[in-house]
């Protein structure tokens, strides 16, 4: 009779377990590196636009020298 038909033995659990758990761990720090990617919330930023009157004549005699 086939010995490999019966139930599995505990040799084939020690074989498979550290397969088992590797891709257990793989699957829990790429959950948890893909959770640490999402963008943080960011505030709000507050610009100021500052307009400043230009006096053409002024700026082509800058232009000149």
């Amino acid at each position: 009779m086939n010995s490999s038909s019966g139930n599995p033995t505990a040799r084939d659990l020690r074989t498979a377990l550290p397969t088992i758990l590797r891709i257990t761990l793989s699957l829990m720090l790429w959950t948890l590196g893909a959770s640490m990617n999402l963008p943080a919330a960011k505030p709000k930023v507050h610009r100021v636009v500052y307009t400043f009157a230009v006096d053409r004549a002024q700026i082509e005699n800058l232009q000149r020298w």
